[in-house]
C-alpha cells in the first residue's frame, strides 16, 4: 500500500515537474515572442536621444564655429580694406599748406566745386562731393556754431552765417577759440570714420599733417592755450 502510495507520489510530482520547466523551456506564443522582441529593441530606442543630442550639440559647435569666423573675417576686411584718399606730398607755395587739401574731387575754387555739384562744409571750410558728408556731419555743423559769434573776416569785414555757408571766398579770420573747437570737430568726424568703414573720408580730415598742427596749436606751448587770431584757407581735398 505505502509502496503504491510512494510510486505515485513520485509520479505526480515528476508529471508537476516536466510540465513546469516545459512551460518556461518551450514558450512559444506571441505575446512571449513580442517580450523577447520589445526587450531586445529597447537599448537601441535608448541610444536614439543620445545620438539626437550629441548631432545637435555638434551642429550647434559647428555653427557658432562658422558665425564667430565671419565676425572675425569682417572685422578684418574693415580694417585692411578701408579706402583712404590719396596723399600727395608737399606743400602749395602761396598758402604753404599740404597739396592734398587742393584740386581734389570739387576742382580748385568755389566756382568749379559749384559747378561740380558739391557741397560746403563749415566744420571743414572744405568743398566736398555730397557723399563724403553724412547727417552726421550736416548735425555737426548745427552744433559748433551753436549759441556762438565769433567772427569770420574778410579785408575788414565780417561775413554773415550765410556768406560763410556759401564758400564763396578764398579765407578768412577768426578767432582761436574757433580753431580750437573746429579741431575737436574733425576729430569727432576722424572717430566716426575709424569705428565704420563704409564712411567716406576726406584727404583734410585723414592728413596727419592736421592732427599735429592741432596738437601743436592746442597744447604745443608750455605757457597754455595764447588767444591769437587765425587765418582759414578754404580746402579741396579728395575724398574716397
Amino acid at each position: 500500500m505505502m509502496d503504491r502510495l510512494r510510486e505515485s507520489s513520485l509520479f505526480t510530482k515528476t508529471k508537476s515537474s516536466k510540465q513546469e520547466y516545459a512551460q518556461i523551456d518551450g514558450n512559444d506564443s506571441e505575446e512571449a515572442l513580442l517580450y523577447q522582441a520589445t526587450s531586445a529593441a529597447r537599448p537601441r530606442w535608448r541610444l536614439i536621444p543620445l545620438i539626437s543630442s550629441f548631432l545637435l550639440g555638434a551642429l550647434t559647435v559647428v555653427l557658432a564655429l562658422g558665425l564667430w569666423q565671419m565676425i572675425i573675417a569682417n572685422k578684418h576686411n574693415t580694417r585692411t580694406n578701408r579706402p583712404f584718399p590719396e596723399m600727395r606730398e608737399g606743400a602749395d607755395e602761396k598758402t604753404g599748406l599740404p597739396l592734398s587739401w587742393s584740386h581734389g574731387d570739387c576742382g580748385n575754387s568755389p566756382a568749379d566745386a559749384q559747378a561740380l555739384g558739391c557741397r560746403y562744409s563749415i566744420v571743414l571750410h572744405s568743398w566736398l562731393p555730397q557723399d563724403c558728408l553724412t547727417d552726421d556731419d550736416m548735425e555737426d555743423e548745427k552744433l559748433m556754431y551753436d549759441g556762438r559769434n565769433w567772427p569770420y573776416e574778410i579785408n575788414g569785414r565780417n561775413l554773415t552765417m550765410d556768406e560763410l555757408h556759401l564758400g564763396d571766398y578764398g579765407h578768412f579770420t577768426t578767432t582761436f577759440d574757433w580753431h580750437v573747437v573746429h579741431c575737436m570737430y574733425v576729430w569727432k568726424r576722424i572717430h566716426r570714420a575709424a569705428l565704420d568703414a563704409s564712411r567716406k573720408i576726406d584727404s583734410y580730415t585723414a592728413n596727419f599733417h592736421h592732427t599735429n598742427h592741432c596738437v601743436k596749436m592746442i597744447g604745443g606751448d608750455p605757457g597754455g592755450m595764447k588767444d591769437s587770431g587765425t587765418k582759414i584757407f578754404v580746402k579741396y581735398p579728395i575724398c574716397a
